[in-house]
């Protein structure tokens, strides 16, 4: 039984695998009818250029995995009190003010030491 160039060129395309749907509905849409000789050849090149992908893709990906990068935390210091990355130590010395009134003229906010009414204090 002969079956005509363009159905046996539309039962190729059919028959695709479902990995190359994008290339299928490319074929389909073209205006211009392929013969049966010029559709093997366009297959076989679209199939040459996918493995020619894959194998790019796979070098890249080798090529990457042993690729080590400096680390830019390396450079710096392990002080984590560094100028510039916002942090301050936290201080322990702080003033301990004793809380109460003046014993000299008894008002609060300061000790007999800085009183105003004291003798000795010129």
């Amino acid at each position: 039984i002969s079956l005509p160039e363009q159905f046996v060129a539309g039962m190729l395309i059919e028959k695709l695998p479902k990995f190359w749907n994008d290339y299928k509905q490319q074929l389909k849409h073209k205006h211009k009818q392929l013969s049966l000789k010029d559709l093997v050849k366009h297959i076989i090149i679209e199939n040459t250029n996918r493995k020619q992908a894959v194998a790019d893709k796979g070098k890249e990906i080798a090529t990457r995995a042993n690729l080590v990068e400096n680390n830019k935390r390396q450079n710096k210091s392990n002080n984590r009190y560094d100028k510039g990355n916002g942090y301050k130590p936290k201080t322990n010395n702080q003033t301990f003010k004793k809380k109460g009134n003046c014993f000299v003229c008894g008002k609060p906010g300061h000790h007999a030491a800085q009183c105003r009414k004291r003798v000795g204090n010129d």
